[in-house]
């Protein structure tokens, strides 16, 4: 019989894990309980137990081991996700990665052999097909309401961390280790990935468009640093059969455009962008005046990457892959590998459908 109630662990809790998971996990229900959280910083870890109402803290994610847990998320920097997620599957115990849950498409498919050699359950972020905005899109495109899709502008940019004036942290780690395609870009990727599959050729460019940064907001504001890693990234997209894809995953966009998406086809277009409501999805039919067919909920208004822990939660209550499954998340590092290859050799690269 299955458990009435799963367990679940946190390792790291910085500032992805303050703003959105602690609170969204923290709320018991009848599926799961939040039992410990771990940081290498004993008073971050003592802190989020303490501001949050979990149970017990640690220091040393080996020692998660004694608390008997069903599932680990994982939210420590991209370079660590290997390291844990294998230490967890290891010894038996589902895990949920935030992105990108490995370095690069090898590392990838060692984690997921591994956990089907040992029958685990394995999610990932970003959890853009839980969306109900995103689910209306793909919903719109999947029925031909605007024909075939011709051409999609996919923008998922701004200035990055250090240019929120919501930032309360430190955020020059997310200009030298995480760039802004694996940081921000990602979940615009990963959503187009899902609305259109796999292209079928890749050309993307890819630098540093300010070698210097100074943070904007919050308490490291007027802190100066210098960026390493790629914080301007563009590309294009080959579907096959005259769709097309322009792409965009940046730290370096001032004010960025009003839709997420514009997904233009031979019926019609769909803009999609903001956080919920019907004004999230417009439909321009040739020949007719705009509707506003967004979802009429707030899902996407109360966007929370805690969904997709409560959906692997499920899943395993249910025997299931994850809807945000680490299977789909290596198709996205895959193909941020390949663009990466394509900036690096400055010319088109082919894509071959990923055969996990």
């Amino acid at each position: 019989m299955a458990k009435s109630k799963l367990k679940i662990g946190i390792v790291g809790c910085g500032a992805v894990a303050y703003r959105w998971y602690l609170k969204g996990l923290s709320n018991k229900n009848d599926s799961y309980t939040l039992d410990v959280v771990c940081d290498i910083d004993a008073k971050k870890a003592e802190k989020a137990a303490k501001d949050f109402n979990v149970p017990k803290w640690c220091i040393d994610f080996k020692s998660l081991l004694n608390f008997n847990l069903d599932l680990v998320v994982i939210l420590t920097r991209h370079d660590a996700h290997y390291e844990h997620i294998k230490f967890f599957l290891d010894n038996n115990v589902n895990v949920y990665s935030e992105k990108p849950f490995a370095s690069d498409t090898r590392q990838g498919r060692k984690l997921l052999a591994l956990a089907k050699a040992k029958k685990l359950v394995m999610g990932s972020a970003p959890q853009v097909m839980l969306s109900s905005r995103n689910i209306k899109t793909k919903q719109l495109i999947d029925s031909g309401k605007i024909g075939k899709v011709t051409l999609v502008r996919a923008s998922c940019s701004n200035l990055g961390p250090a240019g929120r004036a919501d930032t309360n942290y430190d955020p020059e780690w997310f200009y030298q280790e995480g760039g802004s395609l694996s940081s921000l870009g990602i979940y615009g990727l990963s959503a187009l990935t899902w609305l259109m599959g796999e292209p079928k050729v890749i050309s993307c460019f890819e630098g540093i468009s300010y070698p210097k940064r100074e943070v904007l907001f919050g308490p490291a504001k007027g802190k100066k640093f210098t960026v390493t890693a790629p914080d301007n990234v563009v590309a294009m997209f080959d579907y096959g059969n005259g769709t097309y894809a322009l792409f965009d995953g940046s730290y370096s966009v001032a004010t960025p455009p009003p839709y997420d998406f514009e997904i233009h086809g031979t019926k019609g277009s769909l803009l999609v962008g903001g956080f919920g409501g019907k004004e999230s999805v417009v439909l321009k039919l040739i020949g007719q005046d705009p509707v506003l067919v967004g979802p009429e909920d707030d899902c996407h208004i109360n966007w929370n990457l805690a969904w997709g822990v409560e959906d692997t939660v499920l899943a395993i209550k249910e025997k299931r892959e994850p809807k945000a499954s680490a299977r789909f998340a290596l198709k996205v590092i895959n193909l941020m590998e390949l663009m990466a290859l394509s900036a690096d050799r400055q010319k088109q690269v082919m894509v071959k459908p990923l055969k996990i």
